[in-house]
């Protein structure tokens, strides 16, 4: 039974608008919430206007009568969930140069201490930056960069206290503890240092806030003096920067969803033009690794290699021409990516759903393969430290109900190393818990991955919790998840839907699941709810489900398709709005996005597509299942008025008084508050209200 709802719903005004596209005609009542100075309100939430701000303030109002009656819900769950976090923790060392860099968290604060110590006397401990200290006055705060220089002198803060992903980049004299007068302003979440640590490459952003522009600043230099290093003319590729392993490159890359375009500048000489890899070609994806003379190259080769390969080519000469495949594609093997020591090739693919890692030594090509024989597990890699010659990596490993282990890996001797161990501290046994894998047949014949965690003490149908994406090529990893617990230990079944449009069977599986092919993503996820009830597992009504950003359309499209099946939803700054954003071009992630959905503006039947399934349009007269949406004022990636405008149109449209309620949050964008205790208190909010409307006792 639905929590009472109190009698102040807000309702918002009506103006209609007509769309007009290939001959066909769209309504939309409620445009009007879509600032026109929306790229003012993402720098400064205040330039809202009235209107458009009371109506927000009214929605996060009747947002907190919901709750007026059951606050203290909110407040066990959060208790409940700061239990199974250790307060006082730090993340393994990460070597530069001459020091290891590590995060330390406290007892009772949000943000973690950025430490650090001499790699040659590792007990004398130094703080470098305090969190806490520089988000005091902020209610928004993220530290995006924290990046030494090659001296282990100067390092890079970047920070956001809007949530609009912008960053303001300072350099900060570890030995003298004072900031240089440097300051650069709207960066984006990406810099690198040269060789040699007199200069940075960093971000610009557009108009529309898109990152398009790299830019050399030349440490105590004017910023007006910074040298343009690359700009990118397309709107629909996205700019950023890495640096290879090994230290000696600079890495531009610029792609879409689809297509991808690499520029490499020798950190040795800072100054020089950008070499071009490979000119870009739509369908070609491609990343690189530098070792030595030669430069190893993840590739799908336009096409020809769908679950890619991966190829070498020399550092002199590294267009395409002189590709040498040396691991064929092989189909339904899936290369997610590629790193490097100075003696190994380390490379993390995927196979029916499951994760693996092999390690191929260069010179002999002999691999080792590092695989656990469990029915669901994530796994994921990176080096143990910055140098290049250190043939030690760090993997780490979790599934549904084991904590994530960490372990170095020595490549010269096979000897592993634990490192660390994730500790509840409210306790945990693994061996109470079942992980199942199952694979559901969809209603064209598709096989798709369903990871199932229960308690091993519950048996027959009980209330279910069911978690989906499918975009992008994304796939959900089958790790350990200690906020799923409080669910899982009041009798729900939580299970992750591992739906078309993710790459989880290979690049095909997300082919299938975009474009043209999106409406198998909304069948794959009502087929996998369909399965949890012909099984026994649930029951019809008693299924509660949650998904973000993507996800949220996914929530969107499901409840209007198959209401019924559903007994709560929760979409977090849900993509609900599609074919209008996608047809406005001038919106930041727009152009970059017709690759995945299709272009509606140009593109007819990619228009009808779209219009088909796009949430806020199929809203219908009918009775929809409770639902809780969240949304961002400063969010670039979902407009806050998508979430804003698909609410508002529920409540007009829906035949029933299951509740509806809105949380917009006016001082963060798409990741929600920062703070590690503000994201548990709104992962309470969500779950609590799960556990309201399913009627299971808190």
């Amino acid at each position: 039974m639905s929590a009472s709802m109190p009698l102040m719903i807000p309702k918002a005004r009506k103006k209609l608008l007509v769309h007009r596209a290939h001959g066909q005609s769209w309504h939309d009542e409620y445009d009007w919430m879509r600032a026109e100075n929306w790229q003012e309100v993402m720098d400064d939430p205040s330039a809202l206007s009235i209107e458009i701000r009371s109506h927000l303030v009214a929605e996060n109002n009747f947002f907190g009568s919901y709750w007026s009656k059951s606050e203290d819900i909110k407040n066990v769950l959060f208790e409940e969930l700061k239990g199974r976090v250790k307060q006082r923790d730090n993340t393994l060392p990460m070597t530069n140069v001459n020091f290891a860099y590590w995060y330390e968290f406290r007892e009772g604060q949000q943000y973690p201490l950025l430490k650090r110590a001499p790699v040659s006397d590792p007990s004398l401990h130094e703080l470098v930056w305090d969190q806490n200290f520089a988000a005091k006055d902020v209610s928004y705060y993220s530290l995006g960069l924290a990046v030494p220089d090659p001296s282990d002198k100067l390092i890079i803060i970047g920070e956001d206290t809007r949530g609009s992903e912008q960053f303001t980049l300072r350099f900060y004299d570890m030995v003298s503890k004072s900031f240089l007068p440097d300051q650069l302003i709207n960066a984006g979440a990406s810099a690198v240092w040269d060789a040699t640590g007199g200069s940075i490459f960093y971000l610009q952003f557009d108009e529309s806030h898109r990152p398009f522009r790299v830019v050399r600043h030349i440490l105590g230099t004017a910023t007006n003096a910074d040298q343009i290093v690359y700009e990118e003319k397309d709107p629909g590729f996205y700019v950023d920067l890495s640096k290879t392993e090994s230290g000696d490159f600079v890495v531009i890359q610029t792609g879409d969803h689809i297509t991808s375009e690499l520029h490499l500048i020798n950190a040795k000489k800072p100054g020089s033009f950008p070499q071009l890899v490979a000119k870009r070609k739509p369908g070609h994806e491609y990343s690189l690794t530098h070792v030595g003379d030669w430069f190893y190259i993840l590739t799908n080769q336009g096409g020809n290699s769908i679950d890619f390969e991966i190829c070498r080519a020399p550092v002199e000469t590294p267009n395409p021409s002189s590709w040498e495949c040396i691991i064929p594609h092989e189909e339904g093997r899936l290369i997610l990516s590629i790193f490097s020591t100075s003696k190994y090739l380390i490379r993390l693919e995927r196979r029916e759903a499951l994760p693996h890692l092999v390690i191929r030594h260069l010179e002999s090509g002999n691999e080792t393969f590092i695989e656990f024989d469990q029915p669901a597990f994530a796994l994921g890699a990176t080096a143990s430290s910055g140098k290049h010659d250190d043939q030690t990596i760090r993997f780490t490993y979790s599934s549904p109900s084991t904590p994530s282990t960490t372990y170095d890996l020595n490549l010269e001797t096979g000897d592993r190393t634990l490192r660390k161990v994730q500790e509840v501290p409210s306790g945990h046994d693994p061996g109470a818990y079942a992980v199942e894998r199952y694979f559901v047949a969809a209603r064209d014949g598709a096989k798709i991955p369903l990871t199932v965690l229960r308690r091993k003490d519950i048996d027959g149908a009980v209330p279910a919790y069911l978690y989906g994406y499918g975009s992008y090529g994304y796939s959900i990893p089958s790790g350990f998840s200690a906020n799923a617990f409080s669910l899982v230990d009041r009798g729900m079944v939580y299970a992750v839907a591992h739906i078309r449009g993710g790459s989880e069977q290979g690049y095909n599986w997300y082919l299938n699941g975009k474009s043209g092919q999106k409406q198998n993503t909304f069948n794959d996820f009502e087929d996998c709810a369909l399965f949890l009830i012909d099984e026994e597992i649930t029951e019809k009504g008693k299924i509660a489900i949650e998904g973000g950003s993507a996800g949220g359309l996914l929530i969107g499209a499901v409840i209007n398709q198959a209401p019924d099946l559903f007994g709560a939803a929760v979409a977090h700054v849900p993509f609900v709005d599609v074919l209008n954003t996608i047809s406005d071009a001038t919106l930041p992630l727009t152009p970059m996005e017709w690759n995945e959905w299709g272009n509606p503006i140009e593109d007819a039947e990619a228009f009808s597509n779209i219009l088909a399934y796009s949430p806020y349009d199929q809203v219908t007269s009918q009775a929809y299942p409770p639902l809780m949406v969240t949304a961002g004022i400063s969010d670039p990636r979902v407009t806050y008025w998508e979430p804003a405008k698909w609410v508002a149109k529920l409540r007009d449209k829906k035949t029933n008084d299951a509740a509806l309620i809105l949380k917009i949050n006016m001082d963060a964008g798409h990741g929600g508050k920062s703070g590690r205790f503000e994201h548990l208190r709104e992962k309470a909010e969500a779950y609590g209200f799960i556990l309201q409307e399913l009627g299971i006792e808190i």
